[in-house]
């Protein structure tokens, strides 16, 4: 396996770490919002935010891009010092908390086991225990491990053929589920396939770096772009129902990364210029913030149908608030044991 694109490379990209920022912040508000109803249009605008998983899985694949990788084990150990231990530690602590506290009743010792050895991510029953946002995890880690073909397809093929053959692969994939009726299924519309042509897209991006640069238009032409992925989104979604949602990946990615550039745009400006350092800070944490933000809406839920109260919109403000502290110290909390340093590796 030889190293990609920029060997020795340590570069920071600002739209890149504010995007980061920019789409978990999304997806974070639109899971406190899912519980609440609004009506049928405004449900729908809530789960744009949802899309934000989309440029994560472009901004995963850009980030390995950039990376160094000497082997395929390297790389491996790497990735789970960096990644599964965080989960591992995350998924230990909230099922013992849950021992004591049910936040998740159905949740138990087999769920846990599930998580740990991995095979959640092909059983149903398992796949959204402790916090349905670790499908998450499953997709990602599915990707870690195929990452290393598609190096060597690239170096063997280039940058085209690899492009056309994961949006293939990811386009007959999703026909084949939804022949099978099986569109409705976590683990057959989270399986890495899915998600393939966006993690090659990202990579694929950081190896033409320079052309993208190039690449200029006006805020007005980000929105436009917004405004029609927006539509194609809702035409989907409205005409075809779950079948529409598995094959508009392609225009919640257009819309979502559109705006993320118009709302970067803006924060040039003096009106919006404090969601420049919010978001980037946000990035930082952007990883730990997917993991807690959940378990925090599930201990405060919990509680507050204890004391007979009601969810509502006022709730989600202190909720992203609590969640963002509490990512930010799990960070902490990682930091300290200093997990990268018990996986010494050139890759």
């Amino acid at each position: 396996m030889t190293a990609n694109f920029h060997h020795n490379a340590r570069v920071h990209f600002p739209f890149v770490d504010f995007a980061k920022g920019f789409a978990m912040v999304s997806i974070v508000i639109y899971h406190f919002l899912l519980p609440l109803d609004f009506g049928f249009w405004i449900n729908n605008a809530v789960s744009f935010g949802g899309s934000g998983i989309h440029l994560f899985f472009v901004l995963s694949g850009f980030g390995l891009g950039f990376s160094q990788i000497s082997s395929v084990k390297g790389f491996l150990i790497r990735r789970f010092s960096k990644v599964v231990i965080p989960y591992y530690i995350f998924v230990t602590f909230t099922f013992l908390l849950n021992l004591l506290i049910p936040f998740y009743p159905d949740a138990g010792w087999k769920e846990w086991l599930s998580h740990i050895f991995l095979y959640k991510m092909f059983v149903e029953e398992y796949t959204g225990s402790f916090g349905f946002q670790l499908w998450f995890m499953s997709a990602i880690i599915q990707l870690y491990l195929v990452f290393p073909l598609i190096v060597k397809f690239f170096d063997r093929f280039g940058t085209l053929p690899l492009l056309l053959v994961s949006v293939i692969l990811s386009a007959g994939y999703l026909f084949l589920i939804v022949d099978r009726n099986l569109e409705y299924h976590r683990i057959w519309n989270s399986f890495f396939l899915t998600f393939l042509w966006e993690f090659v897209l990202g990579f694929l991006i950081a190896g033409n770096i320079n052309i993208f640069y190039r690449i200029h238009f006006y805020i007005w032409q980000y929105i436009t772009i917004t405004i029609a992925g927006l539509g194609f989104m809702a035409l989907m979604m409205t005409g075809f129902g779950q079948t529409g949602r598995i094959f508009n990946d392609i225009f919640g990615l257009l819309a979502f990364a559109s705006f993320a550039m118009v709302i970067y745009r803006l924060s040039d400006t003096n009106f919006f210029s404090w969601t420049k350092p919010v978001l980037l800070w946000i990035g930082k944490i952007s990883f730990e913030l997917y993991l807690v933000h959940y378990l925090v809406f599930s201990s405060f839920n919990y509680y507050l149908q204890k004391s007979g109260g009601h969810y509502s919109l006022y709730h989600v403000p202190v909720l992203l608030i609590v969640a963002l502290l509490t990512a930010r110290g799990f960070q902490g909390l990682m930091r300290k044991v200093h997990y990268g340093k018990l996986f010494k590796t050139s890759g």
